[in-house]
């Protein structure tokens, strides 16, 4: 499930790791910016905790006695509660606690010339029963009491809470806004940065197809250039092979075909015809197979033009041919197949295929279905089949089921090897199946646009 979610692309992949990494910088800011603003608040209401303490000691001192508890009251706000009492809140005695150190030393930083004796702090749960103390409440209800000159004292009850910030969506957005700016730019420099290798992946699905191709442009990146300028010195060697390929082949097929021409020659001086008839057949088995395996080497189809033709009509002509030979042949195609291929090496393919239904399985029924993105040919014979462990070795060049290799019982072996090399050049594939009631089942997908490689020895 995991890899279905990570893109195939070069780019893909790159833009989620810049997202991925966006995000977590993005949250970072989120999270310092919130500690910043609730650092401001707290810092911000501390101080003025502070003066209003010190404001309300000194209103509070300056009125008699029988009016202070009524203005305390009246000076009391949600977060601190004060009254006036002749006896202090916070009883005496025992040592402070560590928070209640904490708080006195930032009130001695906020109040200048307070004196500790004059000021009693503790927290509600310290020394609440344990009911209480367990409470949430009263663990951040701090209480104080402050004497007055003439000895009473204002006792007060602050909550410690600091207030939850609301989140401030100006920043959120113009974050957002930034996020967003990033990600644009980043996908316009990678699809930049990645069109070479775009560029680079369609030149290789060219090799075969042309020749003369051009080199690879050498541009983009040093890691891209570096790929383009091997790229090109490799199809240079590819190119430098084929051709010494070529010319071997054929310096090969001249010397090869002489003597049996010489052989031929003398042949006819032979008076035994019966003899002669068997040396002739030879030679002539000879010429066919060295015919057939120098096509196969050179491809048989380097020099075709592509053409778009419909597949329907050379599967046709194909059977045809076999039904005037007076082979059971029957064809199913109702469809119109277009497809860019080479007209000769496609037809000799089928050829290969549909002889071998009828010559090994009796009869052969073809039928072609068109697909949206894809042709399909099935060849169903009577045959025997084909052992399982055979299926794939019937593709090798010169192997044969039939071991005694002779021409009446079986071709050169190089029928199959010659189609499926045809087929797969042309990006599809041919696949064999015994069927159920007998016979095998000869399955061809040819893909409607395919990018056409070099025939060969491709199996």
């Amino acid at each position: 499930m995991l890899k279905r979610l990570i893109p195939d692309t070069l780019a893909g992949r790159t833009i989620v790791i810049m997202l991925f990494g966006l995000g977590l910088f993005h949250l970072w800011s989120l999270w310092i910016y919130q500690l910043g603003i609730e650092d401001l608040l707290g810092t911000t209401r501390e101080e003025q905790l502070a003066e209003r303490l010190v404001a309300v000691k000194r209103v509070i001192a300056a009125l008699p006695e029988n009016e202070r508890e009524q203005t305390a009251h009246a000076l009391s706000t949600a977060t601190m509660e004060i009254h006036w009492s002749t006896s202090s809140l916070v009883n005496p005695g025992g040592g402070e606690s560590h928070r209640i150190s904490l708080v006195r030393q930032r009130l001695r930083e906020l109040i200048t010339g307070i004196e500790d004796d004059h000021v009693r702090l503790a927290f509600a749960d310290e020394g609440a029963p344990r009911e209480r103390a367990d409470d949430d409440a009263y663990h951040h209800l701090l209480l104080a009491s402050v004497q007055l000159p003439d000895r009473s004292w204002l006792n007060f009850s602050v909550s410690m809470l600091r207030l939850a910030s609301a989140p401030d969506h100006s920043v959120l957005g113009s974050l957002t806004a930034m996020a967003l700016g990033i990600l644009l730019v980043s996908v316009f420099l990678m699809r930049s940065v990645t069109a070479p290798l775009r560029s680079l992946a369609s030149a290789a699905d060219r090799i075969g197809i042309d020749p003369a191709s051009a080199d690879v442009p050498q541009a983009g990146p040093r890691e891209v250039r570096l790929a383009a300028a091997a790229f090109n010195r490799m199809q240079a060697r590819i190119k430098r092979l084929v051709d010494d390929r070529t010319q071997t082949l054929a310096a090969v097929s001249h010397d090869l075909k002489t003597p049996i021409t010489r052989l031929r020659l003398r042949a006819h001086f032979v008076r035994d015809d019966e003899l002669r008839q068997t040396i002739e057949s030879d030679l002539d088995e000879m010429e066919a197979m060295i015919q057939s395996t120098l096509d196969f080497l050179r491809g048989d189809a380097i020099g075709e033009e592509i053409k778009t033709v419909d597949i329907g009509t050379i599967i046709e002509t194909v059977c045809d041919h076999l039904v005037d030979c007076g082979y059971d042949v029957v064809l199913r195609a109702d469809t119109h197949a277009p497809l860019s291929c080479r007209p000769l090496a496609i037809k000799r393919a089928f050829s290969n295929l549909v002889e071998n239904a009828v010559k090994y399985g009796t009869r052969a029924r073809v039928a072609l279905t068109k697909q949206q993105e894809a042709l399909t040919v099935t060849i169903d014979d009577d045959g025997p089949g084909i052992p399982e462990a055979e299926l794939d070795r019937v593709f090798d060049p010169f192997y044969r089921l039939e071991a005694s290799r002779s021409r009446e019982t079986g071709g050169t072996g190089l029928g199959l090897t010659v189609a499926r090399s045809t087929i797969r050049a042309h990006g599809g594939d041919v696949m064999l199946a015994n069927r159920s009631g007998g016979g095998l089942s000869v399955t061809v997908t040819l893909p409607v646009a395919a990018q056409l490689c070099r025939p060969g020895n491709t199996s």
